[in-house]
């Protein structure tokens, strides 16, 4: 009887062993399960950011929304990056803490969800410097059309504007030249802009708009060019008219100078052959008239008398009149003696 109890209570003692073992058994499986299910979870998350990381439109013409897109995906992807590295860190250490070594297919699903992490991130690091080229891309665009513009509009009314001389105009075209180099770089990078925006937008409308806007800036950029060219040669023939009537002017004020101080000199005669030399003098001065007036008119064709052609024309008149008055004042005088 001694033996049978002892059996019994051996096959009780095996019962109870077998009993914890599969209830440990039970549990490690729980756990494991648990481990799976998680990083299904996590790599099911993973992948759905990655596929929505990869359907942002970087180029999209609504920049503000693609840039608040970005902050929510970059914020979902790092807080499953660290779940992912949580769950890798917990269960290792609840393994090591039993002082059994992580199995080998939880390992092996470690290894593949750290690796899909790590693909997420940089795709959403990518995405992000892809994100951050466009928007510059369109930002310079954008800034470099209305640059364009703004200074198309004001050399137009410059290049147009008739009220300066031709030194001004001279200085005005030199600067607008200068300028216009440095305008046409910028408008170079307007069209490298517009070429990636068009090549890269989905926007149909957008990319027809972006090519008439370079056509149209290219277009207005040759004609002010064109102007320019106008310009540079009218300005050119102006300040050889302005020259040659500045030539023509000084002419004709020493010559008026001149013959102010003759006729304003007292006359004294007390001969006639003084008369007569006196006279011829005065025959000459009226004489010298006829190349000022020939000057004058050529003044007049170089556009540029105004005033003082009046005024020059008017002092002849005066002085024709004084000098014959005067002489037939001192011929009579001397008749008289």
């Amino acid at each position: 009887r001694s033996k049978v109890d002892k059996l019994v209570e051996q096959q009780a003692k095996l019962n109870d062993t077998l009993r914890d073992k599969e209830q440990q058994v039970s549990k490690d499986l729980e756990e494991i399960e648990q481990v799976f299910r998680r990083i299904s979870q996590l790599q099911d998350k993973l992948n759905a950011l990655h596929e929505q990381l990869q359907s942002v439109h970087v180029y999209d013409e609504h920049i503000a929304q693609t840039e608040q897109l970005l902050i929510t995906l970059n914020s979902q992807v790092q807080q499953a990056a660290e779940e992912s590295k949580l769950l890798v860190a917990q269960t290792t250490a609840h393994y090591q803490a039993k002082q059994n070594q992580l199995p080998s297919d939880i390992a092996q699903e470690f290894t593949a969800l750290e690796l899909l992490a790590e693909r997420v991130q940089v795709t959403m690091e990518t995405k992000e410097k892809d994100f951050k080229r466009a928007k510059t891309v369109r930002t310079e665009y954008v800034d470099g059309v209305d640059e364009v513009q703004r200074w198309l509009l004001q050399a137009e009314v410059q290049v147009q504007e008739r009220s300066l001389t031709p030194t001004q105009m001279k200085e005005l075209l030199q600067r607008i030249n200068h300028e216009i180099t440095a305008i046409y770089e910028r408008f170079t990078l307007v069209k490298t802009n517009g070429q990636l925006i068009i090549e890269n937008c989905r926007n149909s409308e957008e990319k027809t708009l972006v090519q008439t806007t370079i056509d149209q800036l290219a277009a207005s950029l040759a004609q002010v060019r064109g102007w320019l060219d106008e310009k540079k040669q009218a300005v050119g023939d102006s300040l050889d008219a302005w020259t040659r009537f500045m030539n023509l002017y000084q002419i004709v004020m020493s010559w008026a100078s001149e013959k102010r101080n003759f006729i304003d000199q007292t006359i004294e005669l007390r001969t006639l052959p003084e008369a007569r030399n006196k006279l011829n003098d005065y025959v000459t001065a009226v004489k010298s008239i006829k190349p000022i007036v020939k000057h004058l008119s050529e003044m007049d064709k170089e556009n540029w008398l105004g005033k003082q052609e009046s005024q020059i024309a008017g002092f002849e008149r005066d002085q024709k009149s004084h000098s014959k008055h005067k002489l037939e004042e001192r011929q009579m005088e001397l008749r008289a003696k």
